[in-house]
């Protein structure tokens, strides 16, 4: 709305003219037809120097790491399909990933979409928040992903420098366990179709 634009009447008019799809009381609402999704690609990153994994969604981050301002990191190939932006969050699965950056000497970067393991992290002091990277789908209680969705899988590396890296080929998981890492299996349900 306008900022000076009075909102109870204005609601009560667009909910007249059968614009809504629905309406919850948290404040959301969607139109009927609501717009699609907004899809983008998560690229992985490696620092052959540091030996860290690290993604980017935002065109401008990426820009800035192709062009070497943030150090010697190189595309690796790998890369998910997430949502950025949800349509109608009321009927998206999809629900907020945050990102933490790790303070120096902890780590490169860490998703999660679970709200008790980022206040946790929070709380530990050694990782800054550093808001909403995305958003992603929950597994199902059997730990496998619905409505055409694939597994995203974290792994960590608790040697050296922690790291996580994240994949959605278990080929990458095996892989990198062969090497010490740990497989904490699948994190979250991402977009098919990228490698």
């Amino acid at each position: 709305y306008p900022p000076l634009v009075d909102i109870p009447p204005m609601l009560d008019r667009l909910v007249r003219a059968d614009l809504f799809d629905r309406i919850a009381r948290n404040g959301y609402a969607c139109f009927d037809p609501s717009p699609p999704d907004t899809i983008a690609t998560v690229l992985e990153f490696r620092h052959d120097g540091l030996d860290q994994y690290f993604y980017a969604v935002d065109p401008e981050e990426i820009r800035a790491i192709d062009a070497g301002k943030v150090g010697a990191w190189t595309r690796t190939g790998k890369t998910f399909r997430v949502v950025t932006m949800r349509g109608c969050p009321l009927s998206s699965p999809n629900t907020v990933v945050y990102r933490f950056a790790g303070k120096p000497g902890i780590g490169s970067h860490f998703f999660t979409r679970e709200r008790a393991e980022c206040h946790a992290i929070d709380q530990k002091g050694q990782w800054d928040f550093e808001g909403i990277a995305f958003y992603a789908a929950p597994l199902a209680a059997d730990g496998t992903c619905s409505g055409g969705r694939v597994p995203l899988y974290r792994m960590w590396r608790p040697f050296g420098v922690s790291n996580h890296r994240f994949a959605t080929d278990p080929a990458v998981v095996t892989q990198m366990v062969t090497q010490g890492w740990i497989g904490e299996g699948a994190a979250m349900c991402v977009l098919p179709g990228e490698r």
